[in-house]
């Protein structure tokens, strides 16, 4: 029987959360941190690696929190099939770090691990929790992209390292945006969800809460990502043909449908539905985007289908958008 750390009796209750040990751990060399861009840094650090390539077209807090290391970043661009340029190639004592967009890039990791070697190549899942591939360098995750965590992000590393030396205790200061959704919605805890965002982005590496850990293994992931995947493809089968993304392979279970168009749209119209659709990525900071990087930037839909939504939300959902789009 397991002991409750910090052990008291009596006085108010805490949240009734119990792990069932539904998560499967992703391999060997597993270590949970309060963030991916952490789990990436301290990563970094302990191998000695001071040199990284990433595509410009990825998320700025990433990029940030390894040039608040030291790290020294460059950056490469992508074609059409999410690939980095054919004239890119890495510079001695430099690994890549590259990212499996939307979970819909699957089929093209293994064709990067041959491209620039296993032993120089970092697959960023963060937007695919459910992919694996053990041969790349390392791997990381983000569950707070796919769950409601406060904190927490994953590595995957070929190698053991030492985990960092601190937790993150301040989950308990992460977690207002979570239940004020379940209580009011999305909108009312909106600006907590910012505070906790940033609250993330002053972080150092420190291992994932207890409470992140422990909702994190009560989740079943492969009923969540069997659940994405229908979703998933049931927003394909009604815009693929208008969809200038073709997917020829995608995660077992993708983050959202990127349902890229031929112009922009105004995302407030679908907020006044009650649809919620992100822009990637306001934050960059490559500071040069190619013609297909900023087609992704303006006109690219991130359409949720992740494991809340039923087969009948999934429709509702292509009603709201063919309402304001076709």
């Amino acid at each position: 029987m397991k002991v409750m750390t910090n052990l008291t009796f009596g006085g108010y209750h805490e949240l009734p959360i119990v792990a069932e040990d539904k998560f499967k751990p992703f391999g060997e060399n597993v270590i949970l941190f309060n963030s991916a861009r952490w789990a990436l840094c301290h990563f970094l650090l302990a191998k000695g690696i001071k040199n990284v390539a990433f595509p410009s077209y990825i998320c700025g807090s990433i990029v940030s929190a390894c040039v608040k290391e030291n790290i020294k970043v460059r950056f490469y661009h992508i074609t059409e099939n999410f690939l980095p340029s054919p004239d890119f190639d890495l510079q001695q004592g430099e690994v890549i770090v590259f990212v499996n967009y939307f979970g819909v890039c699957d089929n093209h990791v293994q064709e990067i691990l041959y491209r620039f070697g296993e032993d120089r190549v970092i697959v960023d899942f963060a937007q695919s929790l459910f992919s694996r591939f053990p041969q790349a360098l390392a791997s990381i995750y983000s569950p707070r992209k796919f769950f409601g965590l406060p904190d927490g992000g994953i590595l995957v590393s070929r190698d053991p390292i030492q985990p960092p030396a601190g937790e993150d205790f301040s989950s308990w200061m992460k977690i207002e945006h979570l239940i004020v959704r379940k209580q009011a919605g999305a909108e009312s805890g909106y600006s907590a969800y910012l505070a906790a965002e940033e609250s993330l982005a002053r972080d150092l590496p420190l291992k994932m809460s207890d409470l992140s850990r422990i909702i994190l293994q009560s989740i079943d992931l492969a009923e969540s990502g069997a659940r994405r995947k229908e979703n998933f493809n049931i927003l394909d089968q009604h815009f693929c043909q208008d969809n200038e993304l073709n997917f020829m392979e995608i995660s077992p279970g993708p983050l959202c449908y990127p349902l890229l168009l031929s112009n922009s749209i105004d995302r407030s119209l679908f907020a006044t539905e009650g649809l919620y659709i992100p822009t990637y990525w306001p934050d960059m900071v490559s500071g040069s985007l190619n013609a297909f990087e900023k087609k992704l930037y303006s006109f690219c839909l991130p359409i949720p289908c992740d494991q809340r939504y039923s087969a009948e939300e999934m429709y509702k959902i292509v009603d709201i958008l063919r309402k304001y789009i076709f």
